[in-house]
């Protein structure tokens, strides 16, 4: 496990798995430039920069990452991230190693053609976290550009949960 500061992407953490197991993973937690977070969801309301905070860093987006050690401190038992999304409104809180499509690429099988930005199959979206039982966070980015959605997982994929 390894956290990082100072790698801006967007409004909310972002987890990367390593390996087929949920335990080797990098997260960051910058939300410097959530301000300019588009929202691809027409029922989400697109905030942007506010004359107080010019800069890009948002007025809305909040991020904390949890991290529980075992006693000796050798072992990451628990990893909980949680806030509140650009919007002002949307509120996330997750495990991503109790996931096992967070912190990977979208695939077509979980998530159907919404895996795919401007359904091209090459741009597929990055599953960042989860809200509740079927909704998840897909954000697709290129530099400090992000762009996010909320997206229901397909009723026919198969999660399997560690």
């Amino acid at each position: 496990m390894i956290c990082c500061g100072h790698q801006p992407h967007g409004d909310s953490p972002l987890p990367l798995k390593f390996s087929s197991g949920n335990h080797q993973l990098v997260i960051t937690g910058d939300t410097s430039y959530s301000a300019d977070t588009v929202w691809l969801n027409d029922d989400i309301e697109q905030l942007g920069r506010s004359k107080k905070n010019w800069n890009g860093r948002g007025d809305h987006a909040v991020s904390e990452i949890l991290f529980s050690l075992s006693d000796d401190e050798t072992t990451l038992e628990s990893l909980d991230c949680h806030g509140i999304l650009s919007d002002g409104k949307t509120r996330y809180s997750f495990n991503p190693m109790l996931d096992d499509l967070v912190g990977r690429f979208a695939e077509i099988s979980d998530f159907g053609s919404e895996a795919y930005h401007d359904d091209d199959p090459i741009k597929r979206f990055f599953v960042k976290g989860k809200l509740n039982d079927n909704d998840y966070i897909l954000s697709f980015s290129i530099g400090f550009s992000v762009k996010n959605k909320i997206v229901q997982l397909n009723k026919k994929s198969s999660l399997h949960l560690i």
